[in-house]
């Protein structure tokens, strides 16, 4: 899976990116991987949506996903 990824750059081996054709270098931390992937969202933003991975339990994050896709539509329904 994805955590194969990342222990390959951990380990210091080089991972191409497909598109810069460079390898891949790991970021110091999980806010600055966060900060690369979304760089324009403050960070009070992703402090507020932000899970604690040491306590969030699966049926919360499966919460948290359906209100983030969970859109008001006409006549008072609700549409994911």
């Amino acid at each position: 899976g994805g955590s194969v990824g990342v222990e390959v750059l951990q380990q210091g081996k080089n991972v191409m990116d497909v598109i810069t054709r460079r390898a891949v270098k790991l970021s110091n931390g999980p806010d600055e991987r966060l900060a690369q992937m979304f760089p324009g969202v403050p960070p009070d933003v992703r402090d507020k949506y932000r899970l604690d991975s040491k306590s969030a339990t699966v049926p919360e994050m499966v919460e948290k996903l359906r209100q983030a896709c969970t859109t008001k539509l006409e006549g008072g329904s609700v549409g994911i």
